[in-house]
């Protein structure tokens, strides 16, 4: 009797953490409008001042957006800080929308997508702090799209159309580089080498092909700014501070996410490894273990995903080893983002998977498969088998269990304050006077 009936458990699991994300989004969205419990998303703070980013310094990494919304102030004012948190929900949203009509269609459970390895901390770990990621997927979503229809087709309108959302991406944050073109680069690679069965011949090919996307990435990464232009960023949203200040009625100073390009990239580099690899998962014990139990979980969850039916809809088979291919080599290729350059696990991680799944919707859609080495399909083919032959693996119980305590927090190493939901329960005690 349980068994035929245990999907109306995960629903209830399902439905609860979507409610806790509701729930510190109006949280969070209260916070903003009322300034109470202190002012978390003034202009200073990275939530906010990483989207005022632009080029009224000179040419400068993640400026694009920033420069859009200078240009537009200057066109007629408005409450930019308003504009910040509009843009953020519009982004989230779409992205929840797109990956929820996406599951249906395939007929895959869409039980992971609010939990942390997808879309959890969009509103509840503060309520701008995934900033631009959600519009960076939908845009590599895009890319997937149109080099695959050129790569069919070879029309010049979709190669086109590729370096137009290549160049938009990476001037709006670069990291957007390491889940959407390596994987693409490599597709392009070894396609071209069963085709022509020339290695030599196939990377003359691919350096033609992406040239103009490496050049923009090269241009990006040389222009990570200084102090003057931070400085000089800071002083041209001086207007708006003064026209539209916070309660506090004080002049902000230089926002945490401009003062961020005032880093080299080897101090950069050092501050996210401490902060990641060096970390804490509990007192006296090491961060380090469980960040490799969380690689390990992901992939299984990710690859896995039809394990937990909550009978919404007929799941559908797919191919897992394909599923396989990808996360392997998205996750390879985001290594540098996983402590590194970057210490927010908790937005890496929704890189590698989100990006996994849009790639392999387009794949699937296009009746394409990804060109990897044979190794790696050796891999999938063997991990896959491995999974089959384990029954707690096939449990849907079992599945449930590993993404619930899943210890990721939305930032630093893997912690026990990342399982759900004690990272739900956290912030909300935040926002409690004691």
């Amino acid at each position: 009797m349980f068994k035929s009936n245990s999907y109306h458990i995960y629903r209830v699991i399902f439905y609860l953490v979507g409610f806790l994300i509701l729930m510190a989004l109006a949280v969070g969205l209260y916070a903003f409008v009322t300034e109470s419990f202190g002012s978390f998303w003034d202009y200073s703070s990275f939530e906010i001042s990483d989207w005022l980013i632009n080029y009224e310094g000179g040419f400068v990494r993640r400026g694009l957006v920033g420069q859009i919304l200078y240009g537009l102030y200057q066109l007629h004012p408005y409450p930019v800080r308003y504009a910040i948190v509009g843009l953020y929900i519009i982004g989230y949203l779409a992205l929840g929308g797109l990956l929820v009509c996406i599951f249906k269609k395939q007929g895959w459970s869409i039980f992971l997508l609010p939990f942390t390895i997808c879309l959890y901390y969009g509103f509840t770990c503060d309520l701008l702090w995934m900033r631009r990621d959600a519009w960076s997927l939908l845009i590599t979503m895009a890319i997937f799209y149109y080099y695959i229809k050129y790569s069919q087709s070879t029309k010049p309108l979709y190669l086109f159309l590729t370096y137009a959302f290549a160049a938009f991406t990476l001037l709006m944050h670069e990291a957007a580089f390491f889940y959407t073109f390596p994987v693409l680069m490599l597709h392009s690679l070894y396609t071209n080498v069963q085709q022509h069965h020339s290695i030599i011949k196939a990377i003359l090919r691919i350096c033609t092909l992406w040239c103009p996307v490496i050049l923009i990435l090269l241009f990006v990464a040389i222009h990570k700014g200084d102090a003057d232009t931070m400085n000089a960023i800071w002083a041209s949203w001086q207007d708006c501070f003064h026209t539209y200040p916070t309660s506090t009625g004080e002049m902000p100073n230089v926002g945490n996410g401009v003062d961020f390009l005032n880093r080299t990239s080897s101090e950069a580099i050092k501050f996210h490894f401490g902060l990641v690899w060096m970390a804490r998962f509990a007192p006296y014990v090491p961060s380090a273990p469980f960040n490799i139990y969380l690689f390990l979980c992901t992939y299984y969850l990710i690859t896995r995903l039809n394990t937990l039916d909550m009978r919404f809809y007929p799941l559908k088979p797919f191919d897992n080893i394909q599923l396989s291919n990808i996360v392997i080599v998205q996750f390879v290729f985001l290594i540098p983002m996983f402590g590194f350059l970057s210490c927010d696990l908790g937005r890496v991680f929704p890189y590698w998977t989100i990006s996994s799944l849009l790639l392999f919707y387009v794949l699937t859609k296009s009746k394409t498969a990804l060109s990897v080495p044979p190794f790696i399909n050796k891999w999938s083919t063997w991990l896959q088998h491995k999974i089959d032959g384990v029954s707690l693996l096939n449990k849907a119980w079992f599945y449930c269990l590993i993404i619930v305590t899943l210890p990721l927090n939305c930032y630093y190493g893997a912690t026990y304050t990342g399982i759900i939901p004690m990272q739900y329960l956290l912030k909300v005690l935040k926002y409690i006077p004691i």
